[in-house]
């Protein structure tokens, strides 16, 4: 058993630095091609889109663990509303940020200042997405 645990850890430890490897080598690719194309709007789409993504499938990679021990019990799945709304709202507001801010309203604009926070509410997005489902035991009885 112990090994087997090892190796899990092992498995999500390598996965988690390949979808960081990936992650960064794609923002670095997609802001040179932002350069050479003088920031035109499909590769600023571009360039805040990939990285989105693979911050909300780092954030469900943190909560696969969660997600798979939810699997073994035995109930019917649920989802964890009060989650989503105190913790998956607010972290979906700010993880579309520069999303918001192309729509060019003043008070919205001022969101992107300091907008080293904007990674890691996407991570936190992707973690409330998998850990907000769960088994609910209690109706099998």
């Amino acid at each position: 058993m112990r090994k087997k645990t090892l190796l899990k850890y092992c498995i999500f430890i390598l996965l988690f630095t390949l979808i960081l490897f990936i992650k960064e080598y794609t923002i670095e690719k997609l802001d040179y091609m932002y350069m050479r194309t003088f920031g035109t709007a499909f590769s600023y789409i571009c360039l805040i889109t990939i990285p989105f993504v693979l911050n909300i499938i780092i954030g469900l990679l943190f909560g696969l663990d969660r997600l798979t021990a939810e699997r073994k019990k035995s109930g019917k799945w649920k989802i964890d509303i009060p989650r989503i709304i105190i913790l998956g709202l607010p972290s979906l507001f700010f993880s579309l940020s520069y999303y918001i801010a192309l729509l060019n309203i003043e008070i919205f604009t001022l969101i992107l200042y300091g907008t080293d926070y904007i990674p890691i509410f996407q991570i936190l997005l992707g973690y409330v997405l998998i850990t907000c489902l769960y088994k609910d035991s209690s109706e099998l009885e």
